[in-house]
């Protein structure tokens, strides 16, 4: 069964850029309010102009036009340009967890803090797929304390919880042993994609 879940991940830009915690988030400023399909073309275009956050914090705005296509052209332009400029100022110290700026719902506590709270763009999406796919280089298993909004991020969280042997809905979390049954469907694409399990 391991084989055939592995034949049906989820492919998201996340998953291959985990071991390069800057790409990642420059990712998922570039995700934000854009299809995966816009944005990954962009993202590679970006990573061959400028291959270095500190190359990319030289980028003049009218050099990243590129971005046009994506919509929020100059605010998403000053955003990156920021990114880049603060994580060369003050990188991510996983020893130095900063407070968030992000709610985790209307009047309900803060988003945990994190290393990389502190740099501009870093909203829940942002900080959410930094959780899941950079936390496991840290301690390992962040990734099971999120609780994404994301329909991306949750179809990767369903998928990634079945491989432990795990059904895991989004809003309840871990609701047991995945039965036979269950990863059969779920490799069969025949489960919900707002990953709600119906039991």
């Amino acid at each position: 069964m391991i084989m055939r879940l592995v034949l049906v991940k989820p492919f998201i830009v996340q998953s291959i850029l985990f071991h390069r915690p800057e790409w990642l988030l420059v990712a998922t400023i570039l995700l934000n309010v854009t299809s995966g399909k816009a944005a990954v073309p962009v993202l590679n275009e970006v990573r061959t102009r400028w291959p270095t956050m500190e190359a990319l914090s030289q980028a003049h705005a009218p050099e990243l036009e590129l971005l046009t296509p994506l919509g929020l052209g100059r605010k998403r332009t000053q955003r990156l340009i920021q990114f880049a400029t603060m994580w060369l100022e003050d990188p991510p110290d996983q020893m130095s967890l900063r407070p968030s700026r992000v709610q985790v719902a209307k009047g309900v506590a803060k988003y945990p803090p994190t290393a990389v709270s502190h740099l501009p763009g870093m909203g829940r999406y942002a900080l959410d797929s930094y959780r899941i796919f950079c936390g496991q280089l840290v301690g390992g298993n962040e990734w099971k304390t999120v609780t994404p909004l994301d329909k991306e991020l949750r179809v990767h969280m369903r998928w990634r919880w079945a491989v432990e042997g795990f059904i895991w809905d989004c809003e309840r979390g871990v609701l047991g042993s995945a039965t036979e049954d269950y990863l059969n469907e779920l490799c069969e694409g025949k489960l919900d994609a707002s990953c709600i399990y119906a039991e």
